[in-house]
């Protein structure tokens, strides 16, 4: 959910299969100027809303066939003058993704190195996903890999983000969970990496650009939410617990 400087109200989800965009006035009435009586109904599930300083709106999928970012245009139309028609591909399945001031996109999510999809119970080794486009839906080439970043954890064979954010010095702060899946028992850590803006590990930060967090005998725990303070330090939360009955808060320092 995002909220309008003018007080209207974007959501963005799922139907059944399908992605749904809606938009209602500051009273909760749908905003019938808005797609179809106030809705817009997409063909990816959404996972993630960006409000851009213009109007449009970024969106994230990161369900098959389509795992990318979509533009639409202020009245809920897609942009087709982005990407291919509107849609970039991206090499990760991104859950979120933040715009930069200069309008490149950073998408991110779980990554899959050397398989082509994310079977974590045989093994196949995963981790944290970024991609950056142009403002235009392009891939930018010069951050990462060719456009791409995959970040794996030592000891681990599974992860992905849940959130990102820039910190005031451009670098990237990705957050999710690293863990340990096999066909018994399944493990997690809160996870999180910094990155420099080319998209390459800050090898300040952590253990070569790489922080995981453990909560004593839980077995699973990952970060849903993240938030960077004005002095630099990176405040996450996410649930623990086998149940996944608590909630964790773990605030970290910016070096």
């Amino acid at each position: 959910m995002v909220l309008q400087p003018d007080g209207k109200i974007l959501v963005a989800g799922k139907e059944d299969l399908s992605g749904l965009l809606a938009r209602l006035d500051s009273n909760g009435h749908l905003d019938s100027s808005f797609g179809s009586g106030g809705i817009a109904v997409v063909l990816e599930p959404a996972s993630q809303l960006v409000l851009l300083s213009n109007g449009q709106l970024l969106v994230s999928s990161a369900s098959s066939p389509f795992q990318g970012v979509t533009r639409y245009n202020a009245n809920g139309s897609v942009d087709r003058t982005f990407g291919s028609l509107g849609q970039a591909a991206s090499v990760d399945a991104p859950v979120t993704l933040v715009a930069q001031s200069n309008g490149a996109i950073v998408a991110a999510g779980v990554s899959v190195t050397g398989v082509a999809a994310p079977t974590i119970f045989t093994g196949n080794p995963t981790g944290f996903g970024l991609t950056r486009f142009l403002s235009a839906g392009g891939i930018d080439t010069t951050f990462g890999t060719k456009g791409g970043v995959i970040t794996a954890f030592p000891t681990f064979n599974f992860g992905g983000v849940a959130a990102i954010a820039f910190q005031t010095n451009g670098d990237i702060v990705a957050a999710g969970q690293a863990g340990l899946a096999n066909q018994n028992q399944n493990s997690s850590s809160f996870a999180l990496a910094r990155y420099l803006s080319s998209g390459q590990l800050d090898s300040t930060f952590g253990s070569g650009g790489r922080v995981t967090h453990t909560f004593g005998s839980t077995n699973v725990a990952f970060i849903a939410a993240m938030a960077i303070q004005i002095d630099g330090k990176i405040v996450v939360a996410g649930p623990t617990g086998d149940s996944m009955g608590n909630i964790a808060v773990a605030r970290y320092l910016a070096q």
